[in-house]
């Protein structure tokens, strides 16, 4: 006979709490990578941040702030530089966090969106422990099923806003776009006939300028695939057999709207943000195209290759 005092391991087994299930949605089999994971994420989010205060300071010398900005930009470069060393990963991340507040606050209100993701980010990759326990392991993955929500969420709120305004139905968005940017006209006009390219791209902000509209079948389906596909893609990056293609397809996605957009740190955050999706540290083997090409850009900054528009 069964003794009554005695309980198995499955009945002492805690109960998940509510946050811990919708992070788990989220999840997968993350222990064996998700410290490395995350130290990969963090050594792209500062070297892209560093690369950005770099632009910054380059670009307003006669900002009454060009000093604090020049420090921000070496604060910066230096957590990028000690993000490398396990040791000091937690001291580079509130470095970093700081510099990036400081840049964010003395540029407001025309701060960039984006600083509020980094900071976000920053302020999520603070929270891990930096041992080799197991409660360490246990911090960095839901750490990391964190960060995936932040993509996730991230993706589905530009879809939703896309389809809430409504000027993305019959193509306005990208009509306002061409209109302001060589870049988007180059990308978008081989779905518009050259004299409505000529139209648009004539066209200066202003009250009672326009019309912002196309004629282009093509280009109104891009224009509705654009939100459609960020909804889409936050959806499948749940989904954990469809993960890996999502992921793929959501980082050809950005590539392609970075042709146009040209924001290259915003581009590259959110990047290695979907990139966090793969079940696998797949950042560390990406981390080399990412630390080349903000080379390049910061070779552009010091005029050592061409220079080429980005924000």
């Amino acid at each position: 006979m069964e003794n009554p005092d005695s309980v198995t391991e499955f009945q002492y087994a805690p109960k998940r709490t509510l946050g811990e299930r919708v992070l788990a949605v989220c999840g997968g089999n993350d222990a064996p990578f998700a410290v490395s994971a995350l130290r990969s994420f963090q050594q792209i989010l500062l070297t892209c941040m560093a690369i950005e205060a770099w632009n910054g300071a380059h670009q307003g010398a006669a900002d009454p702030l060009f000093t604090a900005h020049l420090a921000a930009a070496f604060v910066l470069t230096m957590a990028a530089g000690i993000s490398f060393s396990a040791s000091m990963g937690r001291a580079a991340c509130a470095a970093g966090l700081v510099a990036t507040a400081f840049e964010w606050f003395s540029m407001l209100p025309l701060s960039a969106n984006h600083h509020y993701l980094a900071m976000l980010c920053l302020g999520l990759l603070l929270l891990p422990s930096r041992n080799r326990s197991q409660t360490a392991v246990d911090e960095a993955v839901i750490t990391l099923r964190a960060l995936r929500w932040v993509a996730v969420i991230g993706l589905a709120a530009a879809g939703l806003q896309k389809l809430m305004f409504g000027y993305w139905f019959k193509g306005e968005a990208l009509a306002y776009a061409i209109s302001q940017r060589e870049s988007f006209a180059t990308l978008l006009g081989i779905w518009l006939p050259s004299e409505e390219v000529q139209r648009l791209s004539s066209l200066q902000v202003g009250l009672g300028v326009g019309p912002f509209r196309v004629q282009s079948w093509w280009l109104i389906a891009i224009s509705n695939l654009t939100w459609l596909s960020e909804i889409l893609f936050a959806i499948f990056l749940i989904v954990p057999r469809s993960r890996c293609v999502t992921v793929l397809l959501t980082l050809a996605f950005l590539v392609l709207v970075q042709l146009g957009a040209r924001e290259i740190f915003f581009g590259g955050l959110m990047a290695g943000l979907v990139t966090l999706a793969w079940p696998g540290n797949l950042l560390r083997r990406l981390l080399p195209l990412f630390l080349i090409f903000y080379g390049y850009v910061l070779a552009t900054l010091l005029e050592l290759v061409p220079h080429w528009s980005f924000t």
